[in-house]
């Protein structure tokens, strides 16, 4: 459930609160987290600048566009060709316990999402 006013998303089913948390726990994806907070990267940069195997960085990329960590856009650099990039606008990621059960209340920065982002070369 994502609340429109302030970005906050919250997860509280069981298994996709593992999911996440097992997509965060790994170094190399806490680096590309790291890497796509300033700026959109394409799997190939972000395997430069993390000094990872590219099918790895696709890997881990993969698995934080599912868990909802990384939104991924286009990048137009001619007119016929392109390439896949990868950002976030998470602010913070707080874990929540309470009698009920465990929920992650992710908070997104509202001032900096758009629908699409395109940037050329």
């Amino acid at each position: 459930m994502t609340d429109q006013a302030t970005g906050d998303r919250t997860i509280r089913d069981e298994t996709d609160v593992n999911q996440l948390f097992e997509a965060i726990r790994d170094p190399a994806s806490r680096a590309i987290i790291r890497e796509t907070r300033s700026e959109a990267l394409t799997a190939k940069e972000l395997s430069q600048r993390c000094d990872m195997a590219t099918s790895t960085a696709y890997r881990k990329i993969e698995r934080l566009v599912d868990v909802g960590v990384l939104s991924e856009h286009v990048r137009f650099t001619s007119k016929t060709r392109h390439a896949h990039e990868y950002t976030h606008d998470i602010d913070s990621i707080e874990l929540d316990v309470t009698n009920t059960g465990i929920s992650v209340v992710i908070s997104e920065d509202v001032a900096e999402q758009t629908d699409l982002r395109l940037s050329a070369d």
